[in-house]
This record gives structure tokens, C-alpha cells and sequence, in this order.
């Protein structure tokens, strides 16, 4: 879905346009208060961009081009957008999604963060059924055993360091899991080192792999064989059956309020969510703004 930004960023013109005629949009339709930029990714990664393939990896010539035009984007979006709100009176924030480790790297994060008011940092989907690689989805501390050194905390800091405030982060939390099966290894309690999967899980509750938290709650019980656990360093909780050698990872009332605690140590904006309908009952929701406002 995002293939038509990698398009536009080829001429400045163009990028002038959009930004011009999406500020428009929003004086058009008067509920709007601003605008999320969710582009996937600049610089590559996304899926039509993959660094792994080599038809679809871009060069790095492209690359700066594209860091060049997401600060014009993001510079063009403010301006129209401050113009506006001098018509209207209405303050208007500016946002973008960022995806973590080597996609934040092609954003110049020093000149974009003067423009943006906030930069959801996509904190989540570390490991997933696409690969073998087994562990947790998207806890809040990176630990030894884990694969890549992953972990909000440790996201986190590369974008302190690249240069983004930690006053204008928002950390994200899922309402989802992941899942594999033919996991090996595992005892249930200790996660090992480069811990793996025969594959993906093959079932889930709108494609394979991939778990809504009501749907977990619901139908991933002690009556189907899982046992709950919770990895204390990471801060990750988890389902484990052994029968099935199936694991599933994903972010609970725990882990949650565990997130917002330390957003609000180290002095991040917020939290957000992907996505809502995952909690049909509002228990993670309400666990997250308890935690936030206390």
C-alpha cells in the first residue's frame, strides 16, 4: 500500500502536491484535526522494497533521495497546515508511523522531528510467522537469549539517538500475537537462545499465525492444552502447548501497564495501539489509560 509514496518522492513536485491537496482534504472535512504519515517504508523495507531481494532492494542513491523527500513532505505538510490553521484557528498536528532498526535510518530525524508533533514508533511484529525465528512479538526490554538484541527499550534508544526527542515518541503495543508451530527446545518456562520454529502456525483467526487478543482469550485455554507465561526480563507474556508444540506470543494486561510505566519514567508521549478490534471488550484499553493517568 505504500508503493505510491516511493513513486511520488521521485519528483518534489509531486511531493508539493500531495502535501498541498492533503491539507485540503482536511479543510474539506472540518472533523479532521490533523494527519498520520504512514509511510512503509522510506529508504525500503516495506513489502514491494525488500532489502533481501535484490529486484526489489533500492540503491542508495534512491535511498537519500527518498530521505530527502520525507523531509520535504513532512516540511511542505506543516506549512500548509500552519496556513490553515491561521484561517481557521484550529491547531492541527502532523504524526508519522515509523517502523524500528534499520527502517528508521533513512528519515533525518534532527530536521524532521521540528515538524512533526509526534512519531509512533511501530514497536511490535519483531519476530512473526514469516520466518522460523521464534520468540516474543513485542516486549519491552531486549534480553540475551532474544534474537537481534530486539526490544522496545532498545528501538527506543536508536531513535533518541538518531536524533528524535523522547518527548514526541509514542511506543506501540499489540493487541495481537504471533504464533508458530513444531516449536523445538522449549520447556515452557526458558525461552533458549536462537530459539526456532518448524514454521509459522498454520491456523489463526483471520490468516494463519496471526491471533486477535479476544480470540486468544476465548479459545487458547487451559481446555485446548496452553499454559500461560510470562518472560519477567522481557517483560513478554506468552502461551505455551506443549502437545501441539505450538507458541504464541502477544501483549497482555501485564506487559501492557508494564509499557506505560515506563513510557512515563522515561518521558515518552504515550502509547498507542495496532489495533483496536483486537479488544473487543476494552480490557487492554483500559488497563493501558489507568496505567497512563496514574
Amino acid at each position: 500500500m505504500s508503493e505510491p509514496f516511493h513513486a511520488m518522492a521521485k519528483d518534489p513536485e509531486n511531493v508539493k502536491w500531495f502535501a498541498k491537496t492533503a491539507v485540503e482534504l482536511i479543510a474539506k472535512y472540518d472533523f479532521f484535526d490533523g494527519i498520520d504519515l504512514d509511510w512503509e517504508y522510506p529508504g525500503g523495507g516495506g513489502l514491494t522494497t525488500s532489502p533481501w531481494n535484490p529486484e526489489t532492494k533500492l540503491s542508495d542513491e534512491i535511498k537519500l533521495s527518498e530521505k530527502q523527500a520525507f523531509t520535504l513532505l513532512v516540511k511542505e505538510l506543516r506549512q500548509n497546515m500552519d496556513a490553515l490553521s491561521s484561517k481557521t484557528g484550529k491547531d492541527y498536528q502532523l504524526g508519522t508511523a515509523v517502523g524500528v532498526g534499520f527502517k528508521a535510518t533513512s528519515i533525518d530525524w534532527p530536521e524532521v522531528s521540528k515538524d512533526i508533533d509526534l512519531m509512533f514508533a511501530m514497536t511490535y511484529d519483531y519476530l512473526g510467522g514469516w520466518g522460523t525465528q521464534t520468540g516474543h512479538l513485542t516486549n519491552l526490554f531486549a534480553t540475551e537469549n532474544g534474537w537481534w538484541g530486539m526490544g522496545t527499550d532498545a528501538f527506543i534508544k536508536q531513535m533518541l539517538d538518531l536524533g528524535m526527542p523522547a518527548d514526541k515518541i509514542v511506543v506501540g503495543a499489540a493487541f495481537y500475537g504471533r504464533g508458530w508451530e513444531g516449536t523445538k527446545n522449549f520447556d515452557g518456562k526458558n525461552l533458549p537462545t536462537e530459539f526456532t520454529s518448524a514454521k509459522g502456525a498454520s491456523f489463526g483467526t483471520m490468516e494463519p499465525a496471526s491471533f486477535q487478543f479476544w480470540d486468544l482469550v476465548r479459545n487458547y485455554t487451559s481446555k485446548e492444552g496452553y499454559v500461560e507465561g510470562y518472560d519477567e526480563n522481557a517483560h513478554a507474556p506468552y502461551l505455551w502447548n506443549a502437545e501441539k508444540q505450538v507458541f504464541i506470543s502477544y501483549d497482555n494486561a501485564k506487559s501492557i501497564k508494564a509499557k506505560a510505566d515506563w513510557v512515563k519514567q522515561n518521558k515518552h508521549a504515550g502509547l498507542f495501539v495496532w489495533e483496536l478490534s483486537g479488544d473487543n471488550k476494552g480490557e487492554l484499553t483500559k488497563t493501558m489509560s489507568e496505567a497512563l493517568r496514574k
